[in-house]
């Protein structure tokens, strides 16, 4: 909901980057709050470590979609084309 609430109020803002910030924040938290949840649910309930490394590798992952979501709504033209349109890039 929080970060539903804050790209609202970024998205009317000309060009892309604190909008990009904005999802990259929101992300890494999502990130940080779902490690702190297979966290928990490790100590609290599970007592074979090697399902913890499995969460903590899907939080991993969780990061790097995030981070690369940063990266290419920060490379994106203001416009919502891609740098590359007059080289027959799309819409998004």
């Amino acid at each position: 909901m929080v970060s539903v609430l804050l790209i609202d109020s970024t998205a009317e803002v000309e060009g892309n980057g604190r909008l990009a910030v904005t999802l990259f924040f929101c992300f890494f938290l999502t990130g940080i709050f779902d490690f702190l949840i297979s966290l928990t649910v490790f100590i609290l309930f599970v007592p074979f470590p090697f399902v913890f490394s499995f969460l903590f590798t899907i939080c991993l992952g969780v990061g790097g979609v995030s981070f690369r979501t940063f990266i290419f709504l920060a490379r994106e033209g203001k416009d919502g084309w891609y740098e590359d349109s007059e080289r027959g890039g799309t819409k998004l």
